[in-house]
């Protein structure tokens, strides 16, 4: 299955060898947490023995120059809009390493505890 880093939940099939000397490493992951039509952006997360170093945006002219992937550009007005060379990552996301961490965070699924499949069912409690 190739060389596989997990982190809470992050896992990719190639993630990139340490960058420095301090032993961390960088997953690719697209970040999208909010829920169904809400959008994911592509994210490098770094990763340190396991545990979320930082989420930074993930910078295309790293790799590639801006020609290569042919931008688009809109001229008006006497002005020139072009996209950036690197992915918009949602505020939500770029705080999944404190989520991750929390105290606060549910660590097992939750159960209705007023809920019986052989017996009383009590629909009207259902989320």
């Amino acid at each position: 299955m190739g060389n596989k880093k997990k982190a809470y939940g992050l896992e990719a099939e190639g993630t990139a060898p340490p960058a420095n000397g301090n032993g961390e490493a960088t997953t690719y992951k697209n970040l999208g947490f909010c829920g169904f039509a809400v959008g994911a952006n592509a994210a490098c997360v770094d990763v340190k023995n396991g545990r979320i170093v930082r989420v930074r945006p993930l910078h295309w002219d790293e790799k590639y120059e801006p020609e290569q992937m042919r931008p688009w550009k809109i001229e008006a007005r006497g002005k020139t809009f072009e996209p950036t060379m690197k992915s918009l990552i949602p505020p939500f996301s770029l705080a999944y390493k404190k989520r991750a961490y929390s105290p606060n965070r549910i660590l097992y699924p939750m159960k209705r505890v007023d809920w019986n499949p052989n017996g009383e069912r009590n629909t009207e409690n259902r989320g």
